[in-house]
């Protein structure tokens, strides 16, 4: 096992308890409830920009909803906050865009700050995926550096 792969098998996290309680479920929109909802912090600038393309593709499917939480946590989303939805629409991205706000601030942002307390993992990069499977009632915590692929991979979606 090289270290790229010590890394990401560090970095994955598969929280044991039933953490879809009515807390976590009350931060998003019953409109965005789903069997699989992806909870994700994006950037403009991230070098991992590409995968706004991937999700986007995940989001047309019919059990899944990709919800993207715009941030600056990480100095790489210069767009300002009153345009931000634009800018993604300009891109032809067609899931939910949350509005700019910190990922870290549990005033600001409660969905993440419920986020972050269930699973026990905070993002230490932009594309840092949470999935909340509502079919088992998990949440599952991955690394910015899977794939949405491997992603799918692990939490079983077909």
């Amino acid at each position: 096992m090289n270290q790229y792969q010590k890394f990401v098998q560090m970095t994955y996290q598969e929280s044991t308890e039933s953490l879809l309680d009515k807390t976590l479920l009350d931060q998003i929109p019953c409109e965005l409830h789903n069997d699989y909802i992806f909870v994700v912090n994006i950037a403009s600038e991230c070098g991992l920009f590409e995968k706004i393309y991937n999700l986007n593709n995940l989001d047309l499917r019919t059990n899944i909803t990709v919800i993207g939480q715009p941030s600056d946590d990480f100095n790489q989303e210069p767009v300002n906050s009153a345009n931000i939805k634009d800018f993604y629409r300009e891109l032809g991205i067609g899931f939910h865009i949350l509005n700019k706000n910190t990922i870290f601030d549990k005033i600001q942002n409660p969905l993440y700050h419920e986020l972050i307390k269930k699973s026990n993992q905070k993002p230490k990069w932009n594309f840092h995926v949470y999935l909340l499977d509502t079919t088992k009632q998990k949440i599952y915590s991955f690394c910015h550096l899977l794939s949405i692929e491997e992603i799918l991979d692990k939490s079983e979606i077909s």
